[in-house]
């Protein structure tokens, strides 16, 4: 018999308490089962736009991971950025802090012939132009509106402040460790030293040289990236309009719901706040803390009796659960594929 260990027991009471979240709001007072015994007050055109947004989100990621690799791998595929921009798609949303993401990107990658100091460099410039993207786009929204949350949140908007302190950390210290060669080599030298002296490590010192020319690499790449300021520029864009098509999803679920106005910039930046506050609960997919802080959030729109519930239940189903429902066939694939090479079945 198998034993069971702790990661498979973590991994399934975070499940069963993710879909017992759900269930919450979709069979509680005021939840999706009431919504639907009043069905015919929904709008399904735009549900579906909301489901549109969400498509429309899958596929910016994967342009802007596509043109960061093309950029330093000319020979990458496109069809090949859809699996590994899928494959991180899944694993960032089933591991805390969405950590699974990335390491499972580079091993993907490295089966389709990409060296990981490039798809190293990829990610981490696609990762500081989010971050940063989605810092300056919550602020620029939060100067435009913040005066309607604070009078409506008070002391609510705190969490908003640290959540932006904190992405601003974020962002300041992966440039200084993306840019410096000096400091990423001491913080390396000191981590496998550690690990040497703990017993956790054999021949440190050759594995560090080893890491070490990786790293070098990994400069060289960055420095090349940031020098095409066309790249720059596109990725930017690309970014700004993901980030917008991810954030109309309430807004667009919200129309549905009958709503006759339209507070596109007040929803845009709720949203930003939200994500940014979920980015930081340590646990797949900010379980909890992506449903609080949106009850918190969007409860000054939506205000008609029975719409909050059901409108967190959608747009985490379309947002979270959707996207790891879509994005496990590309991820598996790629595990069956590296099974059957071993095995030496044809794939």
């Amino acid at each position: 018999m198998k034993k069971i260990s702790f990661k498979m027991l973590f991994n399934a009471t975070i499940l069963v308490a993710s879909l017992g979240i759900l269930c919450y709001f979709a069979f509680s007072k005021d939840g999706l089962l009431d919504l639907v015994k009043n069905v015919e007050g929904v709008s399904f055109m735009w549900l579906l736009a909301a489901f549109l947004c969400v498509v429309l989100n899958w596929a910016l990621d994967c342009q802007i991971l596509y043109i960061f690799t093309k950029n330093l791998h000319p020979e990458y595929r496109y069809r090949d950025c859809i699996r590994s921009a899928m494959t991180g798609q899944f694993f960032s949303a089933i591991t805390p802090f969405a950590s699974g993401g990335q390491p499972m990107q580079i091993y993907c990658m490295s089966q389709q012939g990409v060296k990981p100091s490039i798809s190293l460099s990829a990610m981490i410039q696609k990762f500081v132009v989010y971050q940063g993207g989605l810092t300056a786009y919550a602020l620029v929204l939060l100067l435009l509106s913040g005066r309607f949350f604070t009078e409506r949140l008070g002391a609510s908007m705190m969490v908003a402040i640290i959540a932006f302190a904190v992405n601003l950390f974020i962002i300041f210290f992966i440039t200084v460790f993306s840019r410096s060669r000096k400091l990423t080599s001491s913080i390396l030298r000191g981590i496998f030293s550690l690990l040497g002296k703990l017993r956790l490590l054999k021949n440190p010192e050759e594995k560090l040289s080893k890491t070490q020319e990786q790293m070098a690499l990994f400069h060289d790449n960055n420095l090349q990236l940031m020098r095409n300021k066309k790249l720059v520029l596109q990725s930017v864009g690309y970014t700004m309009l993901q980030l917008t098509v991810m954030f109309l999803v309430p807004f667009c679920i919200y129309k549905s719901f009958g709503y006759a106005d339209f507070p596109v910039v007040g929803m845009l930046a709720a949203n930003s706040i939200v994500n940014m506050i979920a980015t930081f609960v340590p646990l797949p997919g900010g379980s909890g803390g992506a449903e609080g802080s949106f009850m918190i959030f969007f409860t000054v729109f939506f205000v008609l009796p029975g719409t909050l519930k059901p409108a967190l239940f959608i747009w985490r189903f379309l947002s979270y659960y959707l996207t790891i429902g879509i994005a496990a066939p590309f991820a598996l694939s790629g595990k069956k594929r590296e099974a059957d090479k071993t095995t030496g079945i044809a794939a």
